[in-house]
């Protein structure tokens, strides 16, 4: 089953964080963003906003989005996006690069952790992330202004020998706990499909004719389940 982002938010059972394709409004470019649902980041939910890049250029991409896997495909190449755990994005691209450009913020700061990493801290709505190059390379422009970096781009370009990118994006609170992420990106994948399928398989019969409306009933209700946080002391479904 394929649907389109524009219209119903990728995400996964658990996670507070959201990918949708956005229109254009006073404060923001018409665009694929990574979006926070926490209740902090309800005046500003966009977090990032994602591009392809060839040659360091932005290119023109399609969204293709499935349960478990969001493919952006472009005539260069494509880059692939799973949440393999509610608080873990990872990316994958070949021939392609990928853009992160933070979102006007407060206090929005970008901070190197050893040789590698870098922590964004997404002051607005009250939440971090560790981006850690997998495959590739990560470079970060982010003058520095006194109190909080003028703009925030991470930018993330393939291996020049296999052409293959990949990346993690982990969302975290105050501290974060140093972790490696040796799982490949297939085995990511997989780990997520099945537990989409499982809900899947829970969810009551219906008529063939109605085949595609069960699935993406299911997958509504399954990827808008956020983990207990906060005030929330169980698992609770996010509903408009």
């Amino acid at each position: 089953m394929n649907f389109d982002p524009g219209y119903v938010p990728f995400s996964r059972y658990g996670s507070y964080m959201v990918l949708s394709h956005l229109a254009k409004s006073e404060k923001r470019r018409e665009g694929l963003y990574l979006r926070s649902a926490h209740g902090d980041a309800l005046l500003q939910p966009e977090v990032f906003r994602i591009e392809l890049l060839h040659k360091k250029m932005p290119v023109p991409f399609r969204e293709i989005a499935t349960p478990p896997l969001l493919r952006l495909q472009a005539q260069e190449g494509y880059a692939e996006i799973c949440i393999p755990e509610p608080k873990l994005l990872r990316i994958k691209g070949r021939r392609v690069g990928i853009r992160l450009t933070k979102t006007t913020d407060v206090l929005g700061t970008a901070i190197p952790v050893g040789h590698l990493r870098w922590e964004i801290n997404s002051f607005s709505n009250q939440t971090k992330y560790m981006l850690t190059p997998i495959k590739g390379s990560l470079f970060i422009d982010a003058p520095w202004k006194g109190t909080k970096c003028d703009y925030i781009v991470a930018n993330l370009f393939p291996d020049p020998d296999s052409g293959v990118l990949e990346c993690a994006a982990e969302e975290f609170h105050s501290v974060w706990h140093k972790r490696n992420y040796p799982r490949s990106f297939q085995d990511s994948l997989k780990t997520v499909e099945n537990e989409y399928q499982e809900w899947l398989s829970k969810t009551p019969e219906v008529p063939d004719a109605y085949g595609q409306p069960r699935e993406l009933a299911a997958y509504i209700t399954w990827s808008c389940v956020v983990a207990p946080e906060g005030h929330l002391t169980r698992p609770a479904m996010y509903m408009s």
